[in-house]
């Protein structure tokens, strides 16, 4: 259980880590260590470890996938919080009353970036995960034409026309007039503050 525990764990911020940079299929492996996490704890169930592990495992669970949440910009994030928040007060006390609060030290990394990743403005976490180290940043109007709309989301409203002129200058290079006219109407609904969902 322990190994497989540690390589979902590796798999899972892997795939976080080429999130970084851009890189397909990081998704992929994001949800194969979630899934892989989820195995571990089944058998730790089945095999009937301590009922502090196993809780401390769920509570794991329930970290990386607000992780994951707030990487892909899902709107569960404040219920994933939530229920992760009750897990870890819930998992504390049990390991206060065995005397065994070392067990927690492991999963306070994933709890760490989970709550970076969430109290993160949505405009700054996506310009860190999609565009700081995006090597296809220069021809890639669709991720700047998203960034306008999580920068006019968060009351950018200059930053996102610029975000929108550029998309639509890459856009226009490329030949893809589909996607000048999607961007130009995104770009009219920032001036008019009318831009009411992405797409």
């Amino acid at each position: 259980m322990k190994i497989i525990n540690f390589i979902s764990h590796l798999l899972f911020f892997t795939g976080l880590l080429l999130k970084f940079f851009h890189i397909h299929y990081n998704a992929i492996l994001i949800l194969i260590g979630l899934v892989g996490t989820v195995i571990a704890l089944i058998i730790g169930l089945l095999k009937k470890q301590e009922k502090a592990v196993s809780l401390l495992t769920l509570t794991n669970i329930v970290w990386l996938v607000l992780v994951f949440s707030s990487v892909k910009f899902l709107s569960i994030e404040t219920v994933v919080l939530t229920i992760a928040i009750v897990l870890t007060l819930i998992s504390t006390i049990v390991i206060v009353r065995i005397n065994k609060i070392k067990m927690i030290f492991p999963i306070l990394i994933t709890i760490s970036i989970g709550l970076i990743f969430y109290f993160m403005p949505t405009h700054e976490r996506y310009k860190l995960l999609s565009i700081n180290w995006n090597h296809e940043i220069e021809t890639d109007y669709i991720t700047w034409d998203k960034y306008s709309w999580f920068l006019y989301q968060n009351g950018e409203f200059n930053k996102a026309l610029e975000a929108s002129n550029k998309a639509r200058d890459i856009a226009h290079q490329l030949n893809d007039n589909e996607w000048v006219q999607v961007i130009d109407s995104h770009y009219k609904k920032i001036e008019q503050r009318k831009w009411e969902e992405y797409r």
